[in-house]
């Protein structure tokens, strides 16, 4: 579009290249707030649907290996 204009003498090719950038930029930006709005749904979705995170999972993996040890050393021993 930018090009057609230059070609057509309606813009220079100083202002179609600031033209370009500036369109690259919105375009950049608006990328950006879109991925954090997916993001921020996926999140509240999993939240509503109380899915354990991965973060979660890794803790409460942990949790059990010390009850398992802690099962495993039996009562009257001493750590």
């Amino acid at each position: 579009m930018a090009r057609e204009l230059v070609n057509k003498g309606k813009m220079s090719e100083n202002e179609g290249t600031k033209f370009l950038e500036d369109l690259q930029k919105r375009y950049d930006e608006t990328q950006i707030k879109l991925e954090e709005k997916v993001q921020k749904a996926v999140k509240d979705f999993m939240k509503k649907a109380d899915v354990v995170t991965g973060d979660e999972l890794k803790g409460l993996k942990k949790e059990i290996r010390e009850l398992k040890k802690a099962i495993s050393e039996g009562p009257g021993t001493s750590k």
